[in-house]
């Protein structure tokens, strides 16, 4: 998957939304130019309806070459979060008699949150799983391997399932179901899929899914699920731990 373009902003309202929190935060933003060969350091002083306004330009000798560049790239993070955006004007404005600079808002925004990568493995003695019926016909059970904010991984082992299960296709109003407790309906894409285990010829896949859309309210139940498995695998290790090696989090976590 192409992680910049599946988090890329285009709505207005959202990416000043975003601006602003830089904004509030004061973070750092690399300015690049000149074909990443110059840049410089400045933050947010102000957002309008047009323009993002900085506090500080380059030095005198590198703002010809910056106004005259094609291609002002932005750069900077914030609580984990990944953020780029792109202009090609760079120009002086006066703001209460004082010199600053400002870019046309950016007509997109990448904002990649390291959240949505994480993802955390479905432990053996609780299972989960997601219920589709394609093309309306009986229910199909995939068992989840792990989940994230942005997608889980289901296994299948049967040539029916597979031959519906490829990727870019969607699949809209199935049931996730991750305990008694935890059932929501959801949509989602599938995006890869492979062989991941060939033992006594039994062919197993492993299928990667993205979720479509997903809501705050349902961010929140996955974030919610995610924290209480984290917390069970930690009591674990820790009543463990005397009697056997701690698993490192790479065999917990994937």
């Amino acid at each position: 998957m192409d992680h910049e373009s599946a988090f890329l902003i285009r709505s207005r309202s959202d990416i000043i939304s975003k601006l602003a929190l830089l904004r509030k935060y004061k973070c750092l933003l690399t300015v690049s130019f000149n074909d990443n060969e110059s840049s410089f350091i400045t933050t947010i002083l102000e957002i309008t309806k047009d323009h993002v306004i900085f506090y500080h330009g380059p030095q005198k000798q590198q703002l010809e070459q910056l106004q005259k560049s094609e291609g002002i790239h932005f750069r900077t993070e914030h609580n984990g979060v990944k953020v780029f955006f792109e202009s090609n004007r760079f120009i002086e404005k006066r703001v209460d008699g004082a010199l600053v600079y400002a870019i046309p808002i950016p007509d997109s925004i990448t904002w990649v949150e390291a959240r949505d990568f994480y993802r955390i493995k479905i432990p053996e003695h609780k299972p989960a799983f997601c219920l589709i019926a394609p093309n309306g016909a009986i229910p199909i059970k995939l068992k989840l391997l792990d989940i994230s904010l942005s997608g889980f991984s289901a296994v299948n082992d049967t040539f029916e399932v597979s031959k519906v299960m490829n990727p870019n296709i969607y699949f809209k109003d199935c049931k996730l179901v991750l305990n008694e407790w935890i059932e929501e309906v959801i949509s989602f894409e599938i995006r890869h899929k492979y062989v991941f285990k060939a033992a006594h010829l039994k062919r197993s896949e492993k299928i990667g899914c993205k979720f479509i859309a997903p809501s705050q309210a349902f961010e929140n139940v996955i974030q919610s699920y995610i924290l209480q498995i984290e917390r069970e695998y930690r009591q674990n290790q820790s009543v463990n731990s005397v009697e056997s090696p701690v698993p490192t989090p790479k065999s917990i976590f994937w």
